[in-house]
C-alpha cells in the first residue's frame, strides 16, 4: 500500500485551522485522521485524554524525548507538546492521511528534520480580523490581552504577508 503523506496545518490561533479541520473530518472521515499529541499542560473543560490530547507528566515527557518517540515536540507557554511517530505512523498504516496540526516552532522543527509532509499554513482574512478574535478571546475568557500578544502581532503580521497560501485539494 502506498504511504500517502500527512498534512501538517499551521497558522495563529483564531485563524480558522478548527474550522478547517472539523469541516474535513466531518466531510471525509474515511479519508483523514487526527494526530493527537502529547502535551504536558493540565487538561482544559471538556477536553478529554486520548481525543484531544494525550495529557501527561513532564517526566513521562522527557523520557520519550530521551528514547527518540517524538516526531517533533516543542515548548510554547510553559508547556512541552509534541508529535510521537507511533501515532502517525498508526494513521498511516490505516490507510487514512494523517493530519496534524502544529504550531509554527513544531512546523519549524519538522522542516529541519525533512520530514516529507504537505504544509499548509491557514490565515485569516486580514490582520484585523485575527486582531478582533484575539481581542474578543481576551475579553470572554477574561483574560487580559497579553503584552506578549502585542509583541506576536508584528510577528504574524510578517508570517502573514510573507507565506502563500496554497490549496492541496
Amino acid at each position: 500500500m502506498m504511504m500517502i503523506k500527512p498534512i501538517i496545518i499551521s497558522g495563529p490561533s483564531g485563524g480558522g485551522k478548527s474550522t478547517i479541520l472539523a469541516k474535513a473530518m466531518k466531510e471525509y472521515p474515511d479519508a483523514f485522521a487526527f494526530s493527537v499529541s502529547h502535551t504536558t499542560r493540565k487538561p482544559r473543560d471538556g477536553e478529554l485524554d486520548g481525543q484531544h490530547y494525550y495529557f501527561i507528566e513532564k517526566s513521562e515527557f522527557e523520557r520519550m524525548i530521551k528514547d527518540g518517540e517524538f516526531l517533533e515536540h516543542a515548548q510554547f507557554g510553559g508547556n512541552f507538546y509534541g508529535t510521537s511517530k507511533k501515532a502517525v505512523q498508526d494513521i498511516c498504516n490505516s490507510g487514512k492521511i494523517c493530519v496534524l496540526d502544529v504550531e509554527l516552532q513544531g512546523v519549524r522543527n519538522f522542516k529541519k528534520a525533512q520530514f516529507e509532509a504537505k504544509y499548509i499554513f491557514v490565515r485569516p482574512p486580514s490582520m484585523e480580523v485575527l486582531e478582533l478574535i484575539w481581542f474578543g478571546y481576551a475579553f470572554f475568557s477574561h483574560a487580559p490581552f497579553s503584552f506578549s500578544m502585542c509583541i506576536l502581532l508584528p510577528f504574524f503580521l510578517l508570517t502573514y504577508q510573507s507565506i502563500q497560501l496554497r490549496t492541496i485539494f
